[in-house]
């Protein structure tokens, strides 16, 4: 996993990674390091290059971004699939998935699900 987040216009930036981990779960080191620093309004950005390297979990992914970035004025980036949550477009975006993830319309989340959803629009 891969985490990169930005502290006011791009720098500082901090790269966090948990190798050895799975990416199934948010009960890893860095993740948690991650979570507290956006809580603590150390935080501006989180930019990902796929969503799946936030987490392979749909369900974790959509937590982190719409229950600990959003509220703690952390956008959340993924370069793959083209999703920014500090713009209104990719808070749309955000709100479509979570929106289709809760009436069970997408498949369960695997990694190539959830890379391959910025490629469905």
């Amino acid at each position: 996993m891969f985490i990169v987040y930005l502290h006011l216009i791009f720098v500082p930036c901090l790269t966090l990674a948990d190798p050895g981990f799975s990416g199934s779960n948010l009960n890893r080191p860095q993740m948690q390091r991650l979570i507290a620093d956006v809580q603590a309004g150390k935080v501006s950005a989180v930019v990902v290059y796929k969503l799946d390297r936030l987490s392979r979990s749909q369900k974790d992914a959509l937590y982190l971004i719409e229950d600990i970035f959003i509220p703690h004025n952390a956008a959340f980036v993924s370069l793959n699939e083209n999703i920014d949550t500090g713009t209104p477009y990719g808070r749309a975006v955000i709100g479509i998935l979570s929106r289709k993830s809760n009436t069970g319309v997408l498949c369960p989340s695997t990694p190539k699900r959830l890379v391959s959803l910025g490629k469905m629009w």
